[in-house]
């Protein structure tokens, strides 16, 4: 009686299959999948790879530290960046900036599609531009809010009592600088958490 025996399976090699068939999506092509495998698995033990396996956020964080995969961002980056500029020459570098934080394929989605691009590069622009609102609205809070809490700290204190005031909802900080009674006792648990963190 012949018995046939399968081959018995590298554990390493399964694990590198595992890890390149979970690697693969992330990537544009198959070529730079294998690229990053082989830069991430280089100095990897069988017990690395199986913690990348196991925990999605790991292996996303290796893949983009990856020497492969930041040389074609740079890539696509550049390309990205000529186009966006047709399109919106005035905040091209941000919006550059902005669209680089999706995946590769997205990326190279955006580049083949430019009607997909044109809408990407809108959502982006108001995007930031809402932002740039809010910081601008709450640098103007922060100015008329620490003229205020100077007339009653020095200036050392008053700008840190400003700042965690300024941790609090815009409006809400609006309504404390046209409310002195509000501001007043907002700014008296603000001292107090202050003395407390100072004090130890």
């Amino acid at each position: 009686m012949c018995i046939m025996s399968a081959p018995v399976l590298n554990t390493r090699q399964v694990l590198l299959d595992h890890l390149l068939a979970k690697v693969t999506p992330l990537c544009s092509t198959k070529l730079l999948a294998k690229g990053i495998l082989l830069e991430i698995a280089n100095n990897l033990q069988n017990k690395d790879i199986l913690d990348l396996l196991q925990n999605d956020k790991l292996l996303l964080q290796a893949v983009n530290k990856s020497n492969a995969y930041k040389n074609e961002k740079l890539e696509l980056g550049e390309e990205l960046f000529y186009k966006v500029s047709d399109i919106e020459s005035d905040l091209c570098a941000k919006i550059t900036g902005m669209l680089l934080e999706l995946d590769t394929n997205t990326i190279k989605q955006l580049l083949g599609d430019e009607e997909l691009l044109c809408k990407a590069i809108i959502k982006a622009k108001k995007e930031y531009v809402e932002y740039t609102n809010q910081t601008k609205k709450r640098e103007e809070l922060g100015e008329k809010l620490y003229d205020l809490v100077c007339e009653k700290f020095r200036p050392e204190i008053a700008s840190r009592l400003t700042g965690m005031l300024l941790e609090l909802e815009p409006d809400l900080v609006q309504k404390l600088l046209k409310s002195p009674k509000e501001l007043e006792e907002k700014l008296d648990v603000a001292y107090k958490t202050y003395l407390t963190y100072c004090d130890s």
